[in-house]
């Protein structure tokens, strides 16, 4: 018994990986910009390496990360 969930575990472990293999090889061979369209609306995102973007969609399509929301500080509410 114990012999044979240990296989198993081994087994789905092994898929899991396998699994997470496939996902980052897709993710690093997608083309960048991407193509597509974004909603028109304004909220901006500022992205690593200070890039500002009118709004996460559009940072998306550019292939931007980590990616928040972006106010003027000089903008008073």
């Amino acid at each position: 018994m114990t012999r044979r969930v240990l296989s198993l575990a081994g087994f789905v472990m092994a898929a899991a990986m396998m699994t997470m293999a496939t996902v980052a090889k897709e993710s690093s061979s997608e083309k960048c910009p991407r193509s597509g369209e974004c909603p028109d609306y304004y909220a901006p995102v500022v992205c690593a390496g200070g890039g500002v973007y009118g709004n996460a969609c559009l940072a998306f399509l550019a292939c931007a990360t980590d990616c928040v929301p972006w106010t003027d500080p000089g903008e008073t509410m």
